[in-house]
Formats: structure tokens, C-alpha cells, sequence
């Protein structure tokens, strides 16, 4: 494995991981994710492919079926949101 993805997966260790629209058949990306350690994890796709539902559930990927746009958009309202409420929050 290549230094830059020694260092993705040196990055993603234990925190939560969203993989939107990227191939889980890339060697690359199934290295990256047995190097990862644990903790919450998310496949975006825009098809719910039984090909792939062996690797999802290797890597313990919850799966999201939406485009990318769809889930970037959806996921920054959401943020958005829940930063809202914390700085809006009684001290």
C-alpha cells in the first residue's frame, strides 16, 4: 500500500467514516477500511448493489442509497442544524 493511503487510513483510524461514491470492489478503498479500526461507518450509493452487500457488511458499512449531491446537501442541513442548536442552547 502506497504512503498517501497508509496516511488515510493513519486519519480514519477510529473515527466515523461516510464513503460516497467510491468503488468497495478498489483494492485501495478495502485496504484503507481493514486498516480502519472501528466505530460508525456509511456507504453512499446510488444503487443497492448485492455485489457489494458481502464488503458492507465486512467493514460493518451501514448503507445509504441517495446520490452524492443528494447526501452532501442532506448531510450539511443536518449539520448545519445541530450546530444551530448548540450555540443556541441556555448556558
Amino acid at each position: 500500500m502506497r504512503a498517501s493511503w497508509d496516511d488515510v487510513a493513519s486519519a480514519i483510524y477510529d473515527r466515523p467514516v461516510v464513503v460516497v461514491g467510491h468503488s468497495l470492489r478498489d483494492e485501495n478503498a478495502r485496504r484503507v477500511l481493514t486498516r480502519r479500526g472501528g466505530g460508525p461507518a456509511l456507504y453512499v450509493s446510488l444503487f443497492d448493489d448485492p455485489m457489494d452487500q458481502i464488503v458492507r457488511e465486512r467493514f460493518g458499512l451501514a448503507t445509504c442509497i441517495a446520490s452524492a449531491d443528494d447526501f452532501l446537501q442532506s448531510f450539511e442541513a443536518a449539520t448545519r442544524a445541530v450546530g444551530e442548536r448548540a450555540t443556541n442552547r441556555p448556558a
